[in-house]
């Protein structure tokens, strides 16, 4: 199991850690929502590796408030 750091410095470091991936956790902070579409950028392009397709998902939003939890679910299916 890897953790991976978000700073723009490491994110092409990742790909290092791809080979023989069988699962991804992908964490958003749902409080920034300025940078949803940034989260989804690299999520897309991550997915996008060779290494990564059959690797199984689980995007983890955390920082959440509960009466907020729908407006984000849907902002974030509106932008996939």
């Amino acid at each position: 199991m890897w953790d991976l750091g978000g700073q723009t410095s490491i994110r092409p470091y990742w790909r290092c850690y791809y080979a023989d991936t069988k699962a991804v956790v992908y964490v958003v902070d749902s409080s920034d929502r300025e940078r949803l579409p940034i989260n989804k950028a690299e999520l897309l392009a991550m997915l996008n590796e060779e290494e990564l397709q059959d690797a199984k998902l689980l995007v983890f939003a955390n920082k959440q408030v509960r009466s907020s939890l729908l407006l984000y679910i849907l902002e974030w299916k509106t932008l996939m």
